[in-house]
Parts: structure tokens; sequence; C-alpha cells
């Protein structure tokens, strides 16, 4: 994908670790595809803490439950799962573990593990072996920290397995958490193991991994087929599921980094982790982080939402919350702005929200602006939560402030295919910050604003920008280049500085423009030092070829003499007729005769 930005943009280690990142916590996007893993033979325990069946019980309840009953026992380290990090996990009889406080429903149906209906059904579970079990007299449930507490295995030994009231049904099995060894993360790897114990076990236990957010799980029995984990709803046909003693399924983490400790500091690509720890505010935000954000939008890939990733971070001006209210089956956004991202949760209508746990994040093109309009010191600090932004100057009535784009001339200049400089309505000094969608496919986008306090993106029919600055409707933003067999060009999803805006409509013309004909395109375009234009003379006659700037100010000509029909190559070197070197931007070239006037548009970027 071809992009002109006004700012080449470093920091490409973190931005190929990030950009990537998923629009929720979940466990499929968490955690890669699971894998069957050669490993040494299963172990039983030794010297581990005995879970008496008297300790498992309903839930709020004394009341011992050895068919659905749980015990909470303490990880030993911080384990983070589905976006949250827990330090005591809930081990239940019917063979997983859940991070969350227990259902008081029974848990015997693996189906559980595929259903999401938080009043019914456990979320937030680690299965390794699901089923309707029992735990009789001579089981024996247990669990073990290992290695300076950077390993904690739940083991359920000669357990009654998929019918609680047939005691021939017995299997033995485990499961490994394992401390994160990166420092960043608390997220670790996950482990299945199986022993031979597994007389008459019977057939449909669930084996996987499973979230919180509707179709959130991988099932372990997909190892073999990975695209189906997060898809398929199999359950066992034989144990050990791993189809050997000395196999296990593996869960390995895709590391997500998380600080929950500044919502909205602008901190996207999370560098206080990295190359800037330690640094003050205004070296850890980088126009790194403002193209991030205009990049997730423009590939339609949202940032990782979960509270303390990437979106929290970046939603700079405290819009962006939601949640999901179950209740209703929608997203619903709270669109205070609060100080703390706990505020004003479960006040009318936001009544619905399961937990401050259950919060999430988004960010908009708005926000990258107020990133840049800090970067270019307009704003003390982020997050800013003050409606007004102090401008900077010359003052512009407000009928002529712009609040939405226009198209300028539309121009054909090949079969389907059509290009046009994109305005604002009027006059802005501040922050500017717009999305668009087009019924065609934009195949180039040339940014007529060199500064680095603007970014533009795009990606198939998706153009998004921000900017900081002083802006004039007379200079476009920028130049694109469309693909379109329809009549009509169509603009919808259009925004304004996280205004939504009506939908727009333009006739594309039927004719192609003669300047291909008369005027080939300058080589190189952009330009640093130098260009060659080339003209092609149909007619003898007498020629000018100038050059403007967008103001239509003639700066230079190149030449004005009688030229025979044929070919010609003139220099361009980016100076004015006095000798001054060009600032940047877009710049037009036209050649006149007494019956020729075309014209074609070149970029200096040195």
């Amino acid at each position: 994908m071809k992009k002109y930005l006004s700012f080449m943009l470093g920091a490409l280690f973190m931005l190929g670790i990030l950009i990537s990142l998923p629009a929720t916590a979940q466990v499929y996007s968490e955690f890669e595809p699971p894998v069957n893993v050669k490993k040494g033979s299963y172990t039983d325990l030794v010297n581990d803490v005995y879970i008496p069946h008297s300790s498992f019980t309903r839930v709020s309840s004394a009341i011992n439950d050895t068919i659905n009953g749980y015990a909470q026992i303490p990880i030993g380290f911080e384990f983070e799962f589905n976006g949250n990090s827990y330090s005591n996990l809930w081990v239940c009889v019917n063979g997983f573990v859940t991070f969350n406080n227990p259902l008081s429903l029974a848990q015997d149906l693996p189906d559980g593990l595929f259903t999401f209906d938080d009043a019914r059904f456990q979320n937030n579970v680690i299965a390794p072996y699901w089923g309707n079990h029992c735990y009789r007299a001579s089981s024996r449930i247990s669990y073990k920290q290992e290695e300076n507490n950077t390993i904690l295995t739940v083991q359920w030994q000669n357990l009654n397995v998929n019918s609680p009231i047939d005691p021939t049904r017995v299997a033995s099995f485990q499961v490994k958490l394992y401390k994160s060894t990166d420092a960043s993360s608390k997220q670790g790897n996950i482990e299945f193991s199986y022993s031979s114990v597994g007389m008459n076990v019977g057939t449909g236990a669930a084996v996987g991994i499973k979230g919180g957010n509707f179709n959130d799980f991988l099932n372990a029995l997909q190892y073999y087929n990975p695209s189906q984990a997060a898809i398929a709803t199999t359950k066992t046909l034989i144990f050990p599921p791993t189809g050997a003693t000395d196999s296990i399924f593996l869960f390995r983490p895709t590391i997500r980094y998380r600080d929950t400790s500044n919502w909205g500091d602008g901190d996207v690509d999370m560098s206080k982790n990295f190359a800037h720890a330690g640094m003050p505010q205004n070296r850890y935000v980088t126009i790194n982080d403002a193209y991030i954000i205009l990049n997730s939008i423009a590939t339609r890939t949202p940032l990782d939402s979960v509270h303390g990733r990437q979106a929290f971070h970046g939603d700079v001006n405290h819009n962006g919350r939601y949640y999901y209210d179950l209740a209703q089956n929608k997203k619903v956004k709270i669109p205070w702005r609060d100080l703390y991202y706990d505020q004003n949760i479960n006040v009318p209508p936001y009544v619905n929200v399961p937990s401050k746990n259950n919060i999430f994040f988004e960010v908009t093109e708005y926000d990258a602006a107020l990133i840049l309009h800090y970067l270019s010191a307009r704003l003390p600090k982020l997050p800013w939560l003050i409606d007004t932004i102090v401008q900077f100057g010359k003052n512009i009535p407000q009928d002529l402030v712009a609040n939405n784009l226009s198209l300028g001339e539309i121009t054909k200049v090949g079969d389907n295919r059509y290009t046009f400089p994109l305005f604002l309505n009027g006059f802005y000094n501040g922050t500017i910050a717009s999305k668009l969608e087009l019924n065609a496919n934009i195949i180039e986008v040339e940014s007529n604003i060199s500064s680095e306090n603007f970014l533009i993106d795009y990606s198939n029919n998706l153009l998004v920008f921000a900017g900081s600055g002083e802006f004039d409707k007379s200079s476009p933003m920028a130049y694109i280049t469309i693909s379109s067999s329809e009549k009509d060009l169509n603009i919808s999803d259009l925004t304004f500085n996280d205004n939504e805006l009506g939908n727009q409509s333009y006739r594309l013309p039927l004719e192609q423009s003669s300047s291909n004909a008369l005027l080939l395109q300058n080589s190189p375009n952009p330009f640093a030092n130098s260009t060659s234009i080339i003209v092609n003379i149909a007619e003898d006659a007498n020629y000018t070829l100038s050059i403007y700037d967008l103001s239509g100010n003639r700066i230079k000509v190149l030449a004005n003499e009688f030229l025979s029909a044929g070919q010609y190559s003139y220099h361009f070197d980016g100076v004015d007729s006095n000798g001054n070197q060009l600032s940047n931007g877009m710049y037009i070239y036209k050649l006149t005769s007494a019956n020729t006037s075309v014209s074609m548009k070149m970029m200096l970027n040195r």
C-alpha cells in the first residue's frame, strides 16, 4: 500500500508488534492456537496440597458439594487471563478451573465451554477435561506450587468422570499454569496433561480455554486444525485426548503489554515499557502513537480495547468507554468524559455494566489529532478533559470555520480512474480529524500538508487523517486517485472532529482530460532536487510552460517559445524565478498556447 505521509515514522519494532492487536481481550487472540507437544510422561504429584472433599462447596455456602462444588486456591504468582490479572482461582470438581467467582448453578454440561450466557455458564475457564464428574471417596484433587512459585499444577486424580453415578469411569489429569518470563507481562503458558488411568471414561468431555465475550474459546481438540480451534464444538472421543500420556496440549500466550496507570495518556505504543522508560510524558508520547491510531482505523483493525492496553491509553479525551449489555445483546457507549474509568458506570442509563472489568475502550482519529496537538505544544498535557482548546494564531469568524470536507474538480485520468483534491469547507485553527468511506477503491493519496503535525492514511476504500495547525480552505488537504466503475462517487461514514456528518455524492466525469496527451507526468514525482517534465506538441505554435503554486501565483516560466510538433523535455530544480528554493508541497505546471491550456500537478518533498 503506497502512502505519502507528512513525516517518516520510526519505532518500526513497536509498530510491528502492536499494529495488529485485536479489538477486545479474547482468548482466541491472546493465545496462539493449541498445539499437541511431546513431553515427559504424565507424573502424579508428590508433596502436593490435598484439597479435602469437605472444601468443595456450593457457591457462597458451607454446604458440601462433591458433584458440582468449588474450592478456592492461591496461584502463587500473578497470572493474566482475558485481560485481567489474578492471584487466586477456583477449582471445580467438573474438571476445570475458573478465575471468576463461581456461579451458583451446576456446571456439569461440557458444552458450557462453547456457550456464552453469564447467568447460566461459567466464563474465564481453563478446562483440561470439563464433564459431569464426581469427587468420590477414592479420588484426590490437589495442587502444587513448584520451582520457586513459577508453576502451579492442579490435579484431578482417580476422578469419577462423565457420570457421577458410574464408579467404573475413572481418569486422572492435570493443568499447569506457568508464570510469565516477560517482565512486562503476566501472561504465561497453559498445559494440559493426562495419565494412563482412563478406565471406561466414556465420551463427551470438553477440552480448551474460554474467555468471557460472546464466542470466545479455543478448543484444544482442534490442535491438528488451528483454523477451527475458535469455532469447532467437538468433544472427546478417546482418553487421553492428546492421544498419548507423553503428550500435552499447550497454549502459548501472545504477549499483550498492559499498564493501567494512566487512562488517556497518549502512549498507544506503550513505549514507556521500552525505550523511553522512566522519561516524562512528552518523551514517550510520540508521532508514532498518532500513526498507530490512524493505521488501525484505515485498516479496520481496532486497537486492543482492554483496560490498560492500547485503546485505554489512546482515548485521550476520555469519551471512548463502552461495554456489552448482554441483557439487550448490544454494545453501549459511555460518553461521559470522566476522570476515572470506572465513574458513572452504574447510573441511568448505564445500569447493565457487569463490572468495571467489563469496560472496554476505543479510539478515533480525533484522539490522534489531540496527540499531534500536544506534540506541537498546543496542549499542556494528556489526557485532555476540557471541552475547549485554546486557539493560537489569527482569529476566524465562526461562520468561516470549517466543519466539513469538500471535493474539488474531479478529473478522469484513465479507464475508471479519477483524481480530485480534498478540501476543508472553511478555515481551521486547531485540531482537525476526519474519516471518510468511498464507494471506490483508493489507489493513491498525496498529502498536500508539509507538516510533521499532519498525518494521513488509507486502505481500500477508507481514508483517515489527523492534524494540528492552521488550515486554509483554498489549499487542498490531499490529492486522491481512485478506481471506480460507478457513475457517482459517494462518501459515507464521514466524520469531522468526532462529529458524524451526512453523506455526500458527486457525479464522475465521462470524458478524460486532454492533459495526458500533451503533458506527460513529470519524473520523478514527488521529487527532492529536480524533475523532468515531458511535453508532447501536436501542432506548431508558440507555447508557454509555467509553474504555479496552489494559490494560482505563477512562480516560474520554464519555456516561452515556438515549438514544432514533437516531444520536449524541460528541467525544473525546485526554485522560483528569483532563485529562491521553494518550500515542500504541491505545485501545478501548465502548458498554454493560443488554442491550448492544460495542467498537471507535482509534489516537491526535499
